[in-house]
C-alpha cells in the first residue's frame, strides 16, 4: 500500500465513522475527500478497487459519465490498520538504530 492509498483510505474511513455517527450516508465522492480539479483521488480510488480495499457506485444514471461514489470496505479497514502497524514498526526500528549509533558514540 502506498502512502497516498493510505491517506486515500484514512480519509474514507473518517467519513465512515462520521456517517456512522450522525446518520449521513456513508458512500463519498473523490471531492468529499480531498479530492477536486487534477488530484489524485478518482485514479487511486479506481487502483484500490482490484484489491477489494473500496466499493463503489454509480450515482450518475442519465449523465453523460459516470458520478461515483465510494466507501472502505472491512478488507479496506484491515489493510489500513496493518499499513499503519508496519509504519509504527519501521519507525520504531529507525528510532532503535539512531539509538545504538548514538550509544556506539
Amino acid at each position: 500500500m502506498t502512502r497516498i492509498q493510505a491517506e486515500t483510505l484514512r480519509e474514507l474511513a473518517i467519513r465512515s465513522l462520521n456517517a456512522a455517527l450522525d446518520g449521513s450516508e456513508d458512500w463519498s465522492r473523490p471531492l468529499d475527500i480531498g479530492g477536486g480539479g487534477n488530484s489524485h483521488h478518482t485514479t487511486t480510488l479506481a487502483k484500490m478497487l482490484p484489491f477489494g480495499w473500496v466499493e463503489r457506485r454509480n450515482t450518475g444514471f442519465g449523465q453523460t459519465r459516470p458520478a461515483w461514489r465510494y466507501r472502505i470496505t472491512a478488507k479496506g479497514r484491515e489493510a489500513l490498520a496493518n499499513h499503519r502497524a508496519s509504519v509504527e514498526l519501521a519507525r520504531q526500528a529507525v528510532i532503535a538504530a539512531g539509538e545504538r549509533a548514538k550509544a556506539r558514540g
